[in-house]
């Protein structure tokens, strides 16, 4: 009888340790930094000139704002093979080095876009984000058309709160819809508005994390 007693006692101990763990994790303020990307291949022999105004014009209808950067050509012959962004980490030494360290902070990342038509670097605050959310897109020529990589990051904020300041921005968010649903949402949207005006062969060729799919295509499932 002695024995179950104890037995029964570290029982109930361990399932308070647990429940209490799970709480903890829950209250336990935490910011997590997300990083998106998606490439996909436009084949089409819609002109460079052409083609960087869809891409502006689609991409930016879905942000609050976009600096755009239009290389001129340089003479040389397209690549077989187009070229792909580049994410670049910076680094930092002394006391911004220390800072960020205790803080806890990620050293910032900026995008690279090497031989690109067009880039574009957009901002759209969002609720469910501490600081909004940042947005590259890069269009990159070759020999059968062109690849648009897309490249977002943004930092949510989780953990228990009864902050009212915090409890709004929480109902903001999820009237908004999440940051990831949102930065597909403007991906697909400009890749329909491309489709729509080239009728051009497009296909996705890969990113992370896993894309719904083609606007088009998803819509020709959904009738069948």
């Amino acid at each position: 009888m002695k024995g179950k007693v104890i037995i029964l006692g570290v029982g109930v101990v361990s399932l308070l340790l647990s429940s209490c763990g799970g709480m903890n994790n829950a209250m336990t303020k935490k910011y997590k930094t997300t990083e998106h990307y998606r490439i996909f291949d436009i084949q089409t022999a819609t002109a460079r000139f052409e083609m960087t105004d869809l891409v502006s014009n689609g991409i930016g209808r879905y942000v609050a704002g976009i600096n755009e950067s239009r290389p001129i050509p340089d003479g040389s012959a397209l690549p077989e093979k187009a070229a792909r962004f580049k994410v670049i980490t910076q680094q930092f030494s002394g006391n911004m080095a220390a800072f960020m360290a205790r803080s806890g902070q990620s050293a910032p990342k900026s995008v690279q876009c090497e031989g690109a038509a067009w880039i574009g670097n957009a901002h759209r605050p969002h609720a469910g984000t501490t600081g909004g959310i940042s947005f590259t897109a890069c269009l990159f020529p070759y020999v059968k058309g062109y690849h648009l990589d897309f490249y977002s990051s943004y930092t949510k904020k989780e953990g228990f709160t009864l902050n009212p300041f915090e409890l709004g921005k929480k109902l903001g968010a999820s009237l908004a819809g999440s940051p990831e649903s949102f930065v597909d949402q403007t991906v697909s949207e400009a890749l329909q508005f491309i489709h729509d005006n080239t009728q051009a062969n497009v296909k996705y060729l890969e990113g992370y994390p896993k894309y719904a799919g083609l606007p088009w295509e998803a819509k020709a499932t959904a009738s069948k």
